[in-house]
């Protein structure tokens, strides 16, 4: 019984160190912080382009960083109507933005700020006696009037459980797959998560 502890404590260890990597890395431009026209532009949230399998979780993530923008004191241009507009240009998803024309976003938008978010990671591991939650996302914002990048920023949210305990492992397995189950029902899955991440996001983006 022992020798099986030790090898799921080695097993841990190995699985802890191949997921500390720090994702927090960030770069603001020193115009964000330059009174003016970009103070009162008004902030567009592009749609998220998805690098994940999950399929509502950059749904969810926009819309979070949307509405936290808009508790900052924003002036926010509603995702319904950015969406209206990129329809027109023929741009549907996320995944074409970075291929996209800055000119076209600049006719469709004029000189606002454009939000762009990248889902990196999505991941709801269920191992039994290790269960994982972990949301990557990339955000990017450019000013449409110059292209220059003001801020660009990767931030985590994660939550890891190790279970020694069989008995308590298969409970916990049950468990988590019926809370992923519904929570890919209500779409809403890896909330805490999501949430986390977008919260450390914006200790680094200013209030207005």
């Amino acid at each position: 019984m022992k020798v099986k502890k030790i090898i799921l404590l080695t097993m841990i260890a190995t699985f802890v160190a191949a997921c500390s990597t720090s994702m927090s890395e960030h770069k603001t431009n020193e115009q964000w912080a330059i009174a003016g026209d970009f103070n009162n532009a008004s902030v567009i949230v592009l749609p998220f382009e998805n690098q994940t399998a999950d399929l509502v979780g950059h749904v969810m993530l926009r819309e979070m960083v949307f509405d936290k923008f808009s508790k900052w004191g924003y002036h926010m241009l509603l995702i319904k109507e950015v969406d209206e507009k990129l329809k027109e240009k023929g741009i549907t998803d996320g995944g074409q933005l970075p291929y996209v024309d800055k000119d076209i976003l600049k006719k469709a938008f004029g000189q606002k700020i454009a939000c762009y978010g990248t889902v990196e990671s999505f991941t709801f591991q269920n191992l039994g006696f290790i269960v994982r939650k972990k949301v990557v996302l990339k955000i990017k914002m450019v000013s449409l009037a110059d292209d220059k990048i003001i801020f660009e920023n990767t931030e985590t949210g994660s939550d890891t459980k190790f279970y020694l305990s069989k008995d308590e492992a298969k409970k916990v397995f049950v468990r988590q797959m019926a809370l992923k189950l519904v929570s890919n029902m209500l779409k809403s899955p890896l909330r805490k998560e999501a949430h986390e991440a977008v919260e450390k996001m914006f200790k680094k983006i200013p209030k207005r």
